[in-house]
């Protein structure tokens, strides 16, 4: 078993604008600097957004950064991003602090499963 240290910090409007129109914005610890991900839900309409195509978008940050940079994503996705935030801070909204176990476990049949805890 390997373990792995995963200090992560989600951001979102006081009213949780994004998350409620299935988008989350994290910082996530890597060695010195973050990573900062967005993910997004499909589009649910069907109206050709940019979340539809995209789902994940990552870009490495200092590691001195204290919140996300939305220069780092695509213009429709800032645009989006801030329609959502209606002049609202987006702001840390929750940290997480875990410590996760992976285990690979080979089935007879010799499939790999990844266990996660």
């Amino acid at each position: 078993a390997s373990g792995k240290h995963l200090h992560s910090i989600y951001f979102d409007t006081d009213d949780l604008a994004l998350g409620q129109n299935g988008m989350a914005l994290r910082l996530r610890r890597k060695g010195k600097n973050f990573v900062q991900t967005l993910k997004t839900e499909a589009d649910k309409t069907g109206a050709g957004s940019v979340a539809r195509d995209i789902g994940e978008y990552e870009a490495q940050l200092p590691g001195d950064a204290s919140a996300p940079d939305l220069n780092k994503l695509p213009e429709e996705l800032r645009g989006r991003i801030r329609k959502l935030a209606n002049g609202h801070a987006i702001a840390p909204r929750l940290v997480s602090d875990i410590r996760r176990t992976v285990q690979n476990i080979a089935t007879p049949e010799g499939d790999l499963i990844e266990l996660a805890l």
